[in-house]
């Protein structure tokens, strides 16, 4: 995001953090790591931050991936 969060963000950069995010996920979830995301983005309808909570569950990559799409 810019300095000011009304400025929005770089679409290139945006891109670049969140292939980093989901590669370090699927890094932790191959070596059986507990992993989670925690964004400081919120979903349209919510004012809640985008959270996955670290666990090592078989579908905890999915969550993972669904929170950055």
């Amino acid at each position: 995001t810019m300095a000011k969060h009304w400025q929005g963000y770089i679409p290139e950069r945006m891109e670049r953090v969140v292939s980093v995010a989901a590669s370090a996920a699927t890094h932790a979830v191959e070596q059986r790591w507990p992993v989670g995301i925690l964004t400081n983005g919120a979903l349209p309808e919510s004012d809640q931050a985008v959270k996955v909570l670290p666990g090592r569950s078989p579908g905890q990559l999915t969550h993972i991936m669904e929170a950055l799409a």
